[in-house]
């Protein structure tokens, strides 16, 4: 699980452009995360991709709020994408001994979900920031 995460950094220190903003290293474990939702509703026979459409702009207004909402939603992130990883590897393994993913594919859906909802939820309804003029910024 380790080396998962070792690639996720080599991939951020890749992406970083000397003189530009650097990618959000959480924004490419969210992206990998959604990746994996997907995989994981196609085993469960789910349609999961209209559910993670609305949640594609996380790591920006995340990174947007406070320092204490962020590091909790980067643990939150790592904690599901281990979830996440366990649970597809069992899936396989499932498939390859010739048994139906489906029943347990729900579940890990279901787990998936209710993670996903929580680190969501980190994002404030309104956000306290303000533009140059001084209007606050809308949350999206």
């Amino acid at each position: 699980m380790n080396a998962l995460s070792e690639s996720f950094r080599d991939i951020a220190d890749d992406l970083a452009v000397p003189g530009q903003v650097n990618v959000y290293p959480a924004a490419l474990k969210w992206a990998a995360l959604q990746d994996s939702a997907e995989v994981v509703a196609a085993m469960a026979d789910l349609p999961g991709k209209s559910l993670l459409i609305d949640s594609y702009d996380f790591p920006t207004r995340i990174a947007e709020t406070g320092r204490w909402r962020r590091e909790l939603a980067e643990r939150a992130i790592e904690d599901l994408r281990v979830v996440m990883e366990a649970g597809i590897e069992a899936l396989l393994g499932v498939i390859r001994c010739g048994g139906n993913p489906t029943p347990a594919a729900r579940a890990l859906w279901n787990e998936f979900v209710t993670g996903r909802r929580a680190i969501l939820a980190l994002i404030p309804e309104q956000s306290s920031m303000k533009s140059p003029e001084g209007e606050p910024i809308r949350a999206l």
